[in-house]
């Protein structure tokens, strides 16, 4: 048996599986980046509104406008980055 299959064969008996403990644990992860997105969005809304005195339908059209350009620019960053 050649080296390289030993240590092969040590790497994946150390390694566990992928359980329940970690799905929960990437959940609540995500759940708290979402949290901290969802204040950011929070915050914005009412400095446009109350501080700057922007109409609160003008802020909404900001912010959808600015999900759709996102959601291109994801992609398209995507795209570039996996040609590269």
């Amino acid at each position: 048996m050649a080296s390289y299959d030993s240590t092969e064969t040590r790497t994946q008996e150390t390694t566990r599986p992928f359980g329940m403990r970690d799905k929960l644990g990437y959940m609540f992860g995500d759940l708290a980046n979402d949290m901290t997105f969802i204040f950011q969005s929070m915050f914005l809304m009412l400095f446009y509104t109350d501080v700057l005195g922007i109409p609160g339908g003008a802020v909404g059209t900001l912010f959808l406008v600015a999900r759709f350009v996102d959601a291109f620019t994801d992609i398209t960053m995507g795209r570039i980055v996996d040609r590269s």
